[in-house]
């Protein structure tokens, strides 16, 4: 039948009409004519072509098999297996219409019928790779053993890849490791050119977490076919896990495979590792509308809601996730994170004890019931909560952070202090350590030596804990050197105690020791009842507070008040301690106070639409210039942020709002704090939201005016 793969089929195509004018029962002329068509994609005709060579000559089993090829073809596999059912009613002992009976079957997903046929074939011939091939595959999609069958086929006959792939596609759901890759290894040393083999071996290694072995698999597929979309993906996945940007590997995939989904799910995942919400999100939308059953999507994109601050709908996807499979384990972690950062702790509560019915034990979830257990003021639970993971998983640097917190929230600080050390575990801090740890100062005497204090965390930790700086010298007899952010370098440059003062951008001097600023607490061994540092130890420079006063005007009988309603967006808390400007409005209300923006940074919507509120922010270039301007100020309004701790230090009045979940360094109750004596607290009460706390603020501005 050659002529079925010859391009001339429509010249020839006449030729096979006259023959069967002058001889219509001539079987030979039929099938040529089906071929023909066939060739040409005229599939009906070519059907009807071959139809009657199977009724001229029945016994004839190539009328049979064209018969079926045709339906094949014209995408009708169940009319195929009932041409090679005729074919073996007519010609039963023929091993060909067998094989492809059993062949068609297998690929109609008629298993059963499938595995029979096979079956018949080995007792009427002699094994062969193909056969038994077919056989293991057939009782495979059964669940039942089938190893035994690709086995006989690889020893049968090496060189039959098929069989060596299913070898290794079985020994790999059965754990078999090492045989699956033997395996993979026959395919690849018996296909020189394919890049598969090279590709699925790879992936078995990724799922081992063996990248380094499955790097180089990958780029050698690449090498034989660069446009394999999973070889870009398994090297984006590799990358992801070594904190590397891996969006231009799942960028290619996308462009190779764009109906893949793990590609738009894992380009997001790579987005989301970058901080880059907005863009990772559409990323998953599309993953989840090419597969909606992807709950692992699903999951993550609850997350990334999360992330963008969208609570509502973010729970709303991870009940849907967790809907659709209650096996997932993200599905339990990430609804549970969203319902902690939208409030709905008792529902966090109930959500990760369900995650522990199916994953008993787990850490992750144990970490966060404990966190839903705090932010329940559950406080003796949250703590046994902790310590016993603690006891578990004495390594969880996360879990040791959360507990250090939550002692220093109840003010349990001996016990904290050691704990609060494992933030270098977690990735919690801005920088990595600043040296070695052979050269890390652990609280031992310094005589004549220089310890470098460096800073890793916020601005608002800086400005609280460089009280420490003077002890340094006093009681270990170094000298010191800090290193400060570029922003905090004018206000910090002249700081009694410390020798040298230097940016993160100039180069390190020598030094003997380093320490963090916010490891000094444990290396001095400092509790919450030892008293602080006097305040002020900050203090603005007296050229800059002239200049501020000349750029204020002289003073009135109103009140001039310095406000501060929000803090720095990206921090993870910043929904708790932040509020929207609009809620101010009631303390526009007062004409006897002229009120004055610190607000450095987004305002929120409305801003510049208040009479007697005056914009700083042009003038504020650092926080050198803030401490000015305070000092000019008859009081300082702010939330929780660095602008507080500046007021603090510097001896400002000062008056801090507070969430009803405060930092640790507040404490749970009480309108003053031993760490600045001109503080006063305004607590956010459970439940009340920031309208209660605004309005007794206006309360107390108006007790507060008429002194």
């Amino acid at each position: 039948m050659a002529l079925y793969q010859d391009s001339r089929a429509e010249h020839f195509l006449p030729e096979v009409e006259a023959l069967l004018q002058q001889w219509p029962e001539t079987v030979l002329a039929w099938m040529l004519k089906g071929a023909s068509l066939l060739s040409l994609k005229q599939h009906d005709v070519a059907i009807e072509a071959f139809i009657q060579a199977v009724k001229l000559d029945p016994k004839n089993r190539d009328t049979h098999t064209n018969l079926a090829l045709a339906y094949k073809k014209s995408g009708q596999p169940e009319r195929a297996t009932q041409a090679y059912l005729q074919g073996l009613h007519h010609c039963p002992d023929d091993p060909g219409l067998r094989l492809n009976l059993a062949q068609s079957q297998l690929k109609q997903g008629a298993f059963a019928e499938a595995e029979a046929s096979f079956k018949q074939l080995l007792t009427k011939q002699a094994p062969q790779a193909a056969i038994l091939n077919g056989l293991g595959t057939a009782l495979e999609r059964q669940g039942k053993p089938c190893l035994e069958s690709f086995q006989q086929a690889v020893a049968l006959d090496a060189s039959y890849l098929p069989a060596w792939s299913n070898l290794a596609i079985i020994y790999t759901k059965q754990s078999r490791i090492s045989d699956a890759i033997a395996a993979w290894h026959e395919v690849i040393k018996r296909s020189p050119e394919d890049a598969n083999p090279l590709e699925q071996l790879a992936n078995l290694l990724l799922q081992e977490q063996r990248h380094g072995e499955a790097e180089p698999l990958f780029h050698q597929a690449l090498k034989r076919n660069a446009q394999t979309a999973g070889c870009h993906l398994g090297l984006g996945i590799i990358a992801l896990a070594r904190e590397e940007d891996a969006t231009p590997w799942f960028k290619r995939t996308i462009e190779l495979a764009p109906e893949l989904p793990h590609g738009f799910n894992n380009m997001a995942i790579a987005l989301a590792k970058l901080l880059r919400y907005a863009e990772a999100k559409p990323y998953f939308e599309r993953a989840i509308e090419l597969d909606p059953a992807y709950t692992d999507a699903l999951a993550n994109y609850a997350n990334c809601l999360t992330k963008l601050r969208d609570t509502e709908t973010a729970i709303a996807v991870g009940y849907r996730a967790l809907k659709q499979d209650r096996q997932n384990f993200l599905s339990y972690r990430n609804l549970g994170h969203a319902l902690i950062y939208g409030g709905r702790f008792s529902e966090a509560e109930a959500i990760y004890q369900q995650g522990l019915g199916q994953f008993p034990g787990d850490p992750i979830l144990r970490l966060g019931l404990g966190n839903a257990l705090k932010s329940q003021f559950k406080w003796d639970a949250a703590i046994a909560c902790h310590e016993a993971l603690l006891k578990d998983y004495p390594e969880n640097a996360d879990n040791s952070f959360n507990l250090a917190i939550l002692y220093l929230t109840l003010g349990h600080y001996s016990r904290a202090w050691p704990l609060y050390e494992s933030r270098w575990k977690m990735g919690r801090t801005s920088k990595r350590k600043i040296a070695s740890e052979a050269t890390e100062w652990q609280g031992e005497l310094l005589r004549d030596q220089t310890l470098l204090v460096y800073s890793e965390q916020g601005q608002g930790d800086l400005i609280q804990f460089v009280r420490y700086l003077p002890q340094l010298k006093a009681r270990y007899g170094c000298s010191v050197i800090l290193q400060i952010p570029e922003s905090l370098y004018d206000l910090c440059r002249e700081l009694p105690h410390v020798e040298q003062v230097i940016t993160g951008k100039a180069p390190l001097p020598a030094f003997d020791r380093h320490v963090a600023l916010m490891s000094l607490p444990a290396r001095l061994g400092l509790t919450a009842d030892e008293p602080t540092s006097p305040c002020p130890y900050l203090h603005a420079a007296e050229s800059r507070v002239s200049w501020w006063r000349q750029r204020l005007g002289p003073s009135t009988a109103k009140l001039r008040v310095g406000l501060v309603w929000a803090g720095n967006f990206h921090y993870i808390n910043d929904h708790k301690r932040s509020l929207p400007f609009a809620l101010l409005a009631p303390l526009w209300e007062l004409p006897e106070i002229d009120f004055y923006s610190l607000q450095v940074g987004e305002k929120g919507p409305n801003y510049g639409l208040v009479q007697g509120l005056t914009e700083l922010e042009p003038e504020l270039t650092s926080f050198a210039e803030t401490a000015a301007a305070m000092e000019n100020l008859d009081l300082i309004i702010s939330v929780d942020t660095a602008v507080a701790h500046l007021a603090g230090a510097l001896r400002r009045p000062v008056w801090l709002l507070l969430s009803e979940m405060p930092d640790w360094r507040w404490g749970l109750e009480g309108q003053t704090t031993h760490w600045y004596p001109t503080m006063r607290i305004f607590r956010q009460m459970p439940g009340a939201g920031w309208q209660a706390t605004i309005e007794e603020i206006k309360k107390a501005l108006i007790q507060r005016l008429s002194l």
